[in-house]
């Protein structure tokens, strides 16, 4: 149990070192975005970011989920290598179907998006970036299943050194806007997959399995829905505020949302990305129970931690990566969001169960009714209260989404979790939000003293009411021995990356 509890932290750990430096592109460029480009560009910015990720979802057919599901159940070299071949063919297959299906209308998006036909080739390029994304969707997964988060990382960083500068370079030195981060993230994409894609040769054999295939687009096929609604959940609504607001106000709980959203992209996505092939390879062990029960508690805590951080420090990070006034407002929605971020990223846990259940139908379902509840809350309290209207649904979704994942996860594989625990962790981060708005007008420096202390009560409420079990103290006291000297930290990483070898072939 413990050496499995360990490769997890190591494993996420690893993964989120690659998540963090792509989310960091994102958080150096936003003085450069604000700097740059309008409110109103910005919200255009963010739909067209938005609708590109829902087009890769869609026309990925989640396949490289379907692969990783198939591949963990497949024990032959030769099998597997045949359903990561059968995968990629699917996908090249699809993404011929979106080109063919989409270049001759890029001067309808432009008049769409912009009102006027003359920025055609800006969808011209976003084509392209997404189909390479679909592809390098299939090959970081393949990384994953392999647990060769080295690679991965090595990865991430060169796309993030790629996308960084010519992002840079095209913004700030050619002035091309909106245009200049498309390209940027074109480039950055290419270069990801060539650099990959002899590590996907090796990988493959060329023979293609059409049962296979059927099986694969069978399983795949219902999540492109619940991929759609799920991301129209936490995105749609900046479709409504151009509706019934406009572009300004996209923008300002744009830039809320990309805040929030680092915890998802450093701890949420990375925990899925490190833990998704463990758990399946863990499904069938007596511990199993166990195992996901505590790994769930820890990881609550240290979601709600990370993300009372970023709800804590709202203004002063927006004073920070904000270089124009006119998007200092943001920081009034980003706990909200915060908070719906931590309940979306809990669902994600209960999802899996349903994965391994092969319910993916009933994931779509789930995932559709959550969205017509939100689409409705929206629609009833946006025109009312504005962007607070789309935070509280935001937040209400996340909630209703976990609650119904955790229900049905338990009719297929039921685990008793913590629960107790869970609330006391929500309830105690709630409630220090709630009092750091007593200090919300003071001096920048009392601030950040009294908001800094908020935050290292956290744990300290959390003992006081009898959270940790004995042996968790005494682990904790264990590593703050090991990670208090910042001197000792390279050795201490080094040290992970040559056990999470190690310990792989164990569990």
């Amino acid at each position: 149990m413990l050496t499995r509890l360990k490769f997890t932290a190591r494993s996420t750990l690893i993964y989120s070192l690659g998540s963090i430096s792509l989310k960091l592109i994102g958080l150096i460029l936003l003085p450069i975005y604000t700097d740059q480009l309008t409110t109103d560009q910005f919200g255009m910015w963010s739909l067209l970011e938005v609708t590109s990720q829902i087009l890769v979802i869609t026309f990925g057919l989640r396949l490289s989920t379907a692969m990783i599901r198939f591949y963990s159940d497949e024990q032959e070299g030769s099998g597997r290598a045949k359903i990561v071949f059968t995968a990629l063919l699917a996908s090249l297959v699809s993404i011929f179907i979106f080109n063919a299906g989409t270049h001759p209308f890029v001067r309808t998006f432009s008049e769409l998006f912009f009102d006027t036909p003359q920025f055609a080739d800006y969808f011209t390029f976003l084509i392209i970036w997404i189909s390479f994304e679909i592809l390098n969707r299939l090959v970081l997964d393949l990384i994953r299943i392999k647990e060769r988060p080295g690679f991965y990382i090595t990865l991430t960083i060169i796309k993030f050194v790629i996308v960084l500068s010519l992002n840079i370079y095209f913004i700030v030195y050619r002035g091309m806007g909106i245009k200049g981060i498309i390209l940027g993230q074109l480039v950055g994409s290419i270069f990801i997959f060539l650099f990959a894609l002899p590590f996907l040769l090796r990988e493959m054999k060329w023979s293609l399995d059409r049962v296979l295939f059927h099986e694969m687009f069978r399983y795949g096929f219902p999540l492109i829905f619940s991929g759609i609604s799920a991301f129209a959940l936490t995105a749609g609504d900046r479709y409504l505020l151009k509706i019934f607001m406009d572009y300004h106000e996209v923008g300002i709980y744009s830039l809320s949302y990309k805040i929030s959203n680092v915890l998802k992209m450093v701890l949420v996505q990375a925990f899925q990305l490190g833990f998704l092939p463990i758990a399946f390879n863990m499904y069938n062990k007596a511990d199993a129970p166990r195992f996901f029960s505590k790994i769930f508690t820890y990881y609550v805590f240290i979601l709600f931690w990370s993300g009372l951080v970023i709800a804590l420090f709202s203004k002063e990070l927006i004073l920070l990566l904000s270089s124009s006034e006119t998007y200092y407002e943001s920081y009034k929605y980003i706990p909200w969001l915060v908070l719906s971020v931590c309940f979306f990223g809990m669902q994600n846990f209960f999802i899996i169960g349903l994965h391994y259940a092969k319910k993916t139908k009933r994931i779509a379902l789930i995932t559709l009714i959550v969205l017509g509840f939100s689409m409705g809350l929206n629609l009833l309290l946006i025109p009312w209260i504005g962007l607070y209207g789309a935070a509280i649904t935001s937040i209400l979704s996340g909630l209703l989404y976990t609650l119904l994942n955790f229900f049905q996860s338990q009719k297929y594989y039921p685990i008793r979790f913590e629960l107790k625990k869970v609330g006391i962790i929500i309830a105690v981060s709630i409630l220090l939000v709630i009092v750091s708005l007593l200090f919300s007008n003071w001096h920048i420096s009392l601030r950040i003293v009294v908001k800094a202390l908020l935050t290292l009560i956290f744990p300290a409420a959390l003992y006081l009411v009898g959270f940790y079990e004995a042996v968790e103290i005494e682990r904790l006291k264990g590593l703050w021995k090991k990670w208090r000297n910042p001197r000792h930290w390279y050795d201490n990483l080094t040290e992970i990356s040559r056990k999470q070898s190690m310990d792989s072939s164990d569990i």
